[in-house]
């Protein structure tokens, strides 16, 4: 063999080493995001706002809600369930004795929960009811966790405010 046909071989094959390198980084980096997605086993709710939505998807592995308020009402589904406390006063110790895999939070009381809860080796997720628009990225997001894009489509439809602008208003002489 001469010395230019070693050369062509040498870089075809170092050609195929990069793009067999490349599809395994691809096939990996699509595995670990799936996996980062994957949906938890046992949750906990820490805001009556969540455990509806969580109600409304049909997600079966809420392991804990909130206690509700004076006028709030806990869903069918989750009615036998023990309740945590509310959002202000969680009771660490019940939600522990829970073993959850993750325990949804309130954006506006991350911080107390997330020193309180990572103590203890629990997993917080993060969850933005602020606004509409962020009560809708959130249904999204839990659509997708959950494996529940339709219904979470169907939800934030629901959600979709329908355009209050005025009309315009008949002159009237007087």
């Amino acid at each position: 063999m001469s010395k230019k046909q070693i050369r062509l071989l040498s870089l075809c094959f170092v050609l195929l080493l990069i793009l067999a390198g490349g599809w395994l980084w691809l096939a990996f980096s699509q595995s670990n995001a799936s996996d980062n997605a994957k949906s938890y086993k046992r949750v906990v709710t820490t805001t009556n706002a969540q455990t509806q939505v969580f109600d409304q998807l049909g997600i079966k592995q809420v392991v804990g809600v909130a206690t509700p308020g004076e006028k709030q009402s806990v869903p069918k589904r989750y009615k036998d369930l023990p309740q945590v406390g509310n959002h202000v006063s969680p009771n660490i110790e019940k939600i522990v004795s829970l073993k959850p895999d993750a325990v949804y939070v309130d954006q506006a009381l991350v911080d107390d929960y997330q020193k309180k809860l990572s103590s203890d080796n629990i997993h917080t997720e993060i969850l933005n009811f602020k606004t509409v628009a962020d009560l809708q990225n959130s249904i999204t997001s839990l659509g997708k966790t959950y494996n529940k894009p339709v219904k979470a489509a169907e939800l934030k439809h629901k959600l979709d405010l329908k355009d209050t602008s005025t009309k315009k208003h008949p002159k009237v002489c007087f």
